[in-house]
């Protein structure tokens, strides 16, 4: 049932933005120069920066901070997914050693970046007039940040003995829930985002 539920969830739309991004000639070598360019522009700034500019060192350590929570996102989501969606079979082995691993640091790394990045995110009467992507990019980050809530305490309880094994079962599912609809924010986010810094790339070239 949950492969299912990956499948329609998470691979179905991971194919459709795809589609989209592929529609716009948006590749996955520019993506990932683009992630590149940017993660070395923000380490050359920081090294750049003057130490008693306290200002412009958490400007940059908050632009790599992001870019360290898209990393362990992946982890995550490939970790996380993979079993269910291409054997069927739950969380195990070597995937759960690095999911469980890998957790901690994403958990206060998806902290950070709700708190820092809230206020960009923040709706204004302005939204509709600059299109729906940056409208879709808001919504996306709110439904993300607000299942990243259960997705992360339906784990956390589920480690104290306090709950019976039917407890933990319905903590297991809300967790598998929680992470559907945060990782399919996530891309959509993402997507919206890909598009938005093309265009902007692509306006600096012409």
């Amino acid at each position: 049932m949950y492969q299912f539920a990956v499948i329609l969830f998470l691979i179905i739309p991971a194919l459709y933005a795809y589609r989209i991004l592929f529609k716009k000639r948006i590749r996955f070598h520019n993506v990932s120069d683009l992630y590149i360019s940017g993660l070395r522009k923000e380490l050359a700034a920081l090294k750049n920066v003057r130490q008693n500019n306290f200002i412009e060192h958490l400007f940059h350590l908050k632009h790599l901070l992001y870019h360290f929570t898209i990393i362990l996102a992946l982890i995550m989501i490939l970790t996380g997914f993979i079993p269910a969606a291409f054997f069927g079979m739950h969380l195990s082995g070597i995937f759960l050693l690095i999911h469980v691993l890998t957790a901690p640091f994403f958990c206060v790394a998806i902290a950070l970046l709700i708190l820092l990045y809230a206020n960009q995110h923040t709706f204004t009467e302005e939204d509709k007039n600059k299109g729906s992507l940056i409208l879709y990019s808001k919504i996306s980050f709110w439904v993300f940040a607000f299942f990243s809530i259960p997705a992360i305490l339906s784990i956390a309880f589920s480690l104290f003995p306090i709950f019976g094994s039917e407890g933990l079962e319905n903590l297991f599912l809300l967790h598998q829930i929680s992470v559907l609809f945060l990782s399919l924010s996530l891309l959509v986010h993402s997507c919206c985002l890909i598009i938005s810094t093309v265009k902007i790339h692509s306006s600096e070239i012409l």
